[in-house]
């Protein structure tokens, strides 16, 4: 299934809150907090690769809790 896995993080000087929703599924998981290191991310994203072969598409990092718009490529 073609689909997107948004990412989002919530960034804070002692640590990194991660959580994945799908959104053609409208489901959130896969929320963690990390040490605030970018190898602590890279980490999280090829974990969710390797558990969620089904998803094809695209995993798309952003900034904040927002998922992005359906089709529109903003936030």
């Amino acid at each position: 299934m073609d689909s997107i896995l948004s990412v989002g993080m919530d960034v804070h000087t002692s640590n990194y809150t991660l959580c994945t929703y799908a959104i053609a599924e409208d489901k959130e998981f896969a929320k963690t907090q990390v040490k605030p290191d970018h190898l602590n991310i890279v980490r999280y994203i090829n974990r969710l690769k390797e558990l969620h072969v089904e998803h094809k598409g695209t995993v798309l990092c952003v900034g904040e809790s927002t998922p992005p718009v359906r089709g529109s490529g903003k936030r």
